[in-house]
């Protein structure tokens, strides 16, 4: 079997790395009091995938080393891992996003709509009333024009 030459240096930077992954491994503390309730979920979901995020971007940085060091399959394979979960994490953060503008959006829309439409009913109404006048007016011309041909219809028969 073929010896591996590792130098003393890499030997003692992997087992730093480690301790140092063990040491922040056990500084992460969960707080019990942040429940998810109906009220505040999107703020939950929104600092625990942030929270989640950033402790995968720190074990990323603190893995990349040992997984240069050692170059094996199962680190490989766990980094990897790593990274498409973090990928995966900022996916759904951006879709959360994405989807808030688009809400927005959507209701600035019918906003917007919703005064069209009360605006065109307004002039809508006033063209109404006004073609309304002019026919009373017409009406009333014509009513009176007709009593006037009675008038002179009745007086010329007196005459």
């Amino acid at each position: 079997m073929d010896e591996v030459n590792i130098p003393d240096e890499s030997v003692a930077q992997f087992l730093n790395d480690l301790q140092t992954i063990k040491a922040e491994q056990s500084n992460v503390s969960v707080p019990r009091d942040d429940i998810a309730t109906i009220d505040n979920l999107e703020q939950f979901v929104l600092k625990n995938s942030s929270e989640i995020i950033n402790s995968s971007i720190n074990m990323l940085k603190n893995m990349e080393s040992v997984v240069q060091a050692v170059q094996g399959a199962e680190e490989m394979s766990a980094y990897s891992e790593l990274v498409n979960a973090s990928t995966n994490a900022i996916d759904t953060l951006n879709k959360i996003l994405l989807q808030k503008k688009k809400n927005d959006a959507l209701i600035e829309i019918k906003k917007m709509d919703v005064e069209n439409k009360k605006e065109l009913q307004s002039n809508d109404h006033a063209v109404k009333v006004m073609a309304s006048r002019e026919e009373i007016l017409k009406m009333m011309l014509s009513a009176k024009m007709n009593q006037q041909d009675e008038i002179n219809v009745t007086h010329s028969a007196w005459a």
